[in-house]
């Protein structure tokens, strides 16, 4: 392998530990985080006071009732119970609950709150075959926040009715459901649910009949709270917790965006937004306004502990708009759903940038090659493992010539390294810029651009990124095994054990994974087998490349042991075929003695008489300044 083929790996490794410690959260980012995880408990805490107080003022209320004479007029029984009904909190119903299903999702509906209480993907399990629930009750809040009589009522803790019931909805047909909490027999409180069949969306609605008459009339807007505590999902927690959970949301003219995974964070809301996004690695909740939410509130992560059994709390503070009008309607809609690229692109409103594809520098390998590519194949091939192959043979195919034009590059810069040998023995502990001069001139004099096997590896890179960011988004390969990898879409394992080990727990993990040994073998076996190739530098330059692709394999193999089998079985076979290809270019493209030849003819051609180059110009001058008289 030449100077530049080792930059060039050195440059994708460097790129790759960079971008893990550009979003690495700095200790300004965690000191922040802390102070922002500590002031959203704190925030919980008086909200939980308050709601204690309030609890606490009704319960005194009911004992002074209670101690008073009971006088039973029975022509005034039924609106006496009208009259105690408005925005109690009532103790001692017995919550109920309505499931609306379609092939795809099985939604509950509670009656306390008359709110979603929880969903189950049907065509989905957790790693260790559990039914998929991506919302449960007891991890999650929705609801209307009401000022009432001075206090604070929160429609989640109110119980409402229904005249429907559970219902199961094939393709083609729609069905819904609608929990009122009334005020009185003509005053309530409305959430509806609609689902279609063969949908991961739950269309909803929020009625308010009559509710202006127990709110204050100088209000312009209602707060809707939304929280959901992740469970985890996937194999990898850890990952699943600080790369992958996160909330997305999309304001009303703008792209969507996001909050960093890898932090705790609160993002405050400065404008009309669309939608709201609770995500983790392969599945996400999303809320959308019909038109928009209010330009107030905030969105929360917050990760509260390292417990393998929750991720993160994700909360939404949001605000619809309201007029102080006797009936009004906010719609909105639920998507209940895999983060899958096809599904979401068919969807309005960018849903598919919760597929974490990279930048727009590289996603675009991804949107109009790599997955039309990927969906071709599934039709043809049952076995991901061969998918991945045959993709990895198409792509190294169209990068031949690529291949060709660096390994051509470091064949010319090998047979004059004899020349350039000499040079450096030449001016051995003499003027560097006057070997540097003349080894210019050897290059410009032959016709060989010493940066030409540079320029075909930068056009590899959005390939190189596009495939790292690819296989860990691609929700086809989730629980997919091949071989010995039980789920192509996590880290394969052979060896595990439970045990804290210092330094290699941390920075390593608990288990080692095959495929990571087999690319970084690979890898190390690619840059060994080609060290004799490089051509040009002295012999200290020669020992510290080899120390350095010796390091790089070492450095892989910790990066990689817990990222995707996948990805790691891609650049294993991306390594063999490389190392094929260029093994089949020397041995019957490529004749290094005629090329020698071809080099030395160059010099007496027309083209070796051009004009220097401004980079050779800018050499030679500065050689000048030093006394040296080029030739």
């Amino acid at each position: 392998m030449d100077k530049n083929s080792v930059i060039g790996t050195l440059l994708i490794g460097a790129i790759i530990i960079g971008y893990m410690a550009y979003t690495a959260p700095s200790q300004e980012e965690i000191a922040k985080a802390n102070a922002e995880k500590e002031a959203a408990e704190a925030k919980q805490a008086e909200k939980d006071q308050l709601a204690q107080e309030s609890k606490t003022i009704e319960m005194e209320a009911a004992k002074v009732a209670s101690e008073a004479p009971i006088v039973v007029d029975t022509n005034q029984i039924a609106v006496a119970e009208v009259q105690d009904k408005p925005f109690n909190i009532s103790t001692t119903a017995e919550n109920e609950y309505f499931i609306i299903e379609n092939d795809f999702i099985k939604v509950t509906i509670s009656s306390l709150g008359g709110r979603v209480s929880n969903v189950e993907l049907k065509n989905y399990q957790t790693h260790d075959s559990l039914p998929l629930i991506i919302l449960d009750e007891d991890h999650s809040k929705f609801g209307l926040l009401l000022f009432v009589d001075n206090k604070y009522v929160e429609t989640s803790k109110l119980q409402f009715e229904t005249n429907g019931s559970s219902f199961n909805v094939r393709e083609g047909e729609s069905n819904s459901i609608a929990m009122r909490h009334y005020a009185s027999e003509t005053e309530y409180i409305e959430f509806t649910y609609t689902l279609a069949g063969n949908s991961y969306e739950v269309n909803s609605k929020i009625n308010l009949v009559g509710i202006n008459n127990y709110l204050p009339g100088n209000i312009s807007s209602l707060p809707l709270d939304w929280e959901v505590t992740a469970l985890p999902l996937e194999k990898n927690v850890k990952d699943e917790r600080t790369k992958y959970s996160t909330i997305y949301f999309k304001y009303k003219n703008d792209d969507a965006d996001y909050i960093s995974e890898g932090s705790d964070d609160t993002e405050k809301l400065i404008a009309d937004f669309k939608w709201v996004a609770f995500k983790q690695q392969f599945f996400t909740s999303i809320l959308t306004a019909d038109e928009s939410f209010l330009n107030s509130g905030d969105l929360t992560t917050l990760a509260l502990t390292d417990s393998m059994k929750v991720l993160k709390t994700m909360t939404a503070n949001l605000n619809i708009p309201y007029n102080n009008e006797p009936n009004q309607s906010f719609g909105m809609s639920f998507y209940f759903g895999p983060i899958d690229y096809d599904v979401l692109s068919d969807m309005d409103d960018d849903y598919d940038e919760l597929v974490q594809l990279g930048p727009s520098f590289i996603d675009w390998v991804s949107k109009w090659f790599l997955i039309p590519l990927f969906n071709v194949l599934s039709g043809l091939f049952s076995s991901y493992g061969v998918i991945i192959l045959v993709i990895t043979v198409i792509i190294k195919m169209l990068l031949f010539p690529i291949t060709y034009k660096t390994y051509l590059s470091s064949a010319k810069m090998r047979v004059l390294k004899p020349q350039i040998d000499k040079i450096n023995k030449k001016h051995e502990g003499g003027d560097a810029m006057k070997k540097q001069q003349e080894v210019m001139a050897l290059y410009r004099s032959t016709g060989v651009n010493p940066l030409a096997g540079c320029i075909p590896m930068l056009i590899q890179m959005p390939i190189l990124f596009a495939m790292f960011r690819f296989f860990p988004a691609s929700i086809e390969l989730r629980q997919e095994s091949f071989l010995w990898a039980a789920d192509l879409s996590s880290y394969d394992q052979i060896i595990t054990w439970s045990a804290h080990i210092p330094l290699i727990s941390d920075f390593y993990g608990n288990h080692v994974s095959l495929f990571a040994i087999l690319m970084a073998a690979s890898s190390y076996l690619s840059m060994n087998a080609n060290q004799a190739q490089m051509g040009g530098g002295n012999e200290m330059q020669a020992k510290q490349m080899q120390i350095m692709m010796k390091f790089m394999p070492l450095m892989l193999l910790f990066i990689f042991n817990s990222l995707p089998s996948g990805l790691n079985y891609y650049y294993f076979l991306a390594n063999m075929m490389t190392f094929g290809q260029q093994w089949a270019i020397k041995k019957y493209f490529i004749d290094e003695g005629k090329l020698l030849s071809k080099l030395e003819d160059f010099k007496t051609s027309p083209k070796a008489k051009k004009g220097k180059s401004s980079f050779q110009k800018k050499l030679e001058d500065l050689a000048k300044q030093k006394g040296y008289k080029p030739k």
